[in-house]
């Protein structure tokens, strides 16, 4: 249950600009305090359409952390250039993960970036933005630290050094008519620092959130507190959705139903192609053995051929179905009892 200050500061939040800066990373070695990239939250989630905004300040008025997900991919022309993209972390989880709820395998899809339909590179991070961090942007943006003014300090606003001047004939050897100039410098300073002007407020100001790494797909894929994590703070138990992954679609059968041609499902390919061999060499021997009869020769010398292949689709065939638990199209699967 928020407070009453809570929910004040969330409602005041929820008219202003919005920046989050993306922060941490596994293995960093950064400062806490330094961010890696920035996002303007004013800008749509591809997959709800709404603003980044207004989707964080939901979150937080129904006591939960929204959770953003960035996704790496690489340039189709120059593999060294990486680009990220940003989406809401539930929504991406529905093209990532598939549960085989026949025998509770949770698997890690290889799928492509919905934003520009390449392979997605590496592992998906986790970012979360509770209410603390608002707490501490609306502190900041109010309150700016001595590190992020340092840089709009006047010259006339330095300290400088004291120094010690025992010569006290320079005021008295000033001449006559330099004390009119001199008391109108003194005047003007005095009338400033009386009448203050008025500061201008910056309209251009954003409110800048963090939003702090704390787990990626793999935590997710085999720790079932980070699951456990996502489910609490779904605002909507829709949210928290994983398809299923029906036994036509995993194994053997994957092989017999994937389209030709398939870039994303290369590997089914391979595995359709050597099963489709030694079956048409077994049918392609049984028919010699038909048409020549079981002459000594020929039976000598085909009949080890033909254990030799079907020993060869015996062992394919147990590898698939035994030996083999990730479905064709998956990078990854590990044994959870629900999701």
């Amino acid at each position: 249950m928020l407070t009453k200050c809570a929910l004040e500061n969330i409602t005041r939040a929820e008219s202003m600009n919005l920046e989050l800066l993306i922060t941490g990373a596994p293995n960093s070695y950064h400062e806490s305090s330094y961010h890696l990239d920035v996002v303007n939250a004013e800008e749509s989630e591809p997959f709800t359409l709404e603003s980044f905004r207004k989707s964080i300040i939901e979150a937080l008025k129904n006591g939960k952390e929204y959770i953003l997900a960035k996704v790496t991919t690489s340039d189709p022309t120059n593999a060294t250039s990486l680009y990220n993209y940003y989406y809401s972390a539930f929504e991406i989880n529905k093209i990532l993960f598939k549960y085989e709820a026949d025998r509770h395998l949770l698997h890690r899809m290889k799928v492509r970036n919905p934003m520009n339909n390449m392979f997605i590179m590496g592992q998906v991070y986790y970012y979360k933005i509770g209410y603390d961090s608002l707490e501490v942007a609306l502190q900041e943006y109010d309150h700016p630290s001595v590190e992020s003014s340092r840089g709009k300090m006047k010259a006339f606003s330095e300290i400088l050094p004291i120094t010690r001047n025992t010569s006290s004939s320079y005021i008295d050897g000033l001449s006559v008519k330099k004390e009119p100039e001199l008391r109108s410098i003194s005047r003007d300073l005095f009338e400033t620092l009386a009448h203050p002007q008025e500061s201008v407020v910056n309209t251009d100001k954003k409110l800048r959130i963090r939003a702090v790494y704390f787990a990626n797909d793999g935590d997710f894929l085999v720790k079932s507190g980070t699951r456990e994590f996502f489910k609490r703070n779904a605002v909507n138990p829709d949210d928290y959705f994983i398809f299923k992954l029906e036994r036509t679609q995993n194994d053997f059968l994957a092989l017999l139903d994937s389209p030709t041609g398939s870039e994303s499902n290369d590997e089914a390919e391979t595995w359709k192609r050597a099963l489709t061999a030694h079956l048409s060499f077994i049918l392609v021997i049984m028919c010699l053995l038909l048409f020549l009869g079981t002459f000594p020769l020929v039976f000598f010398i085909v009949f080890p051929l033909v254990i030799l292949f079907l020993l060869s689709m015996l062992f394919s065939l147990f590898y698939i179905f035994c030996c083999r638990r990730r479905t064709f199209g998956s990078i990854d699967v590990n044994d959870v009892a629900e999701v």
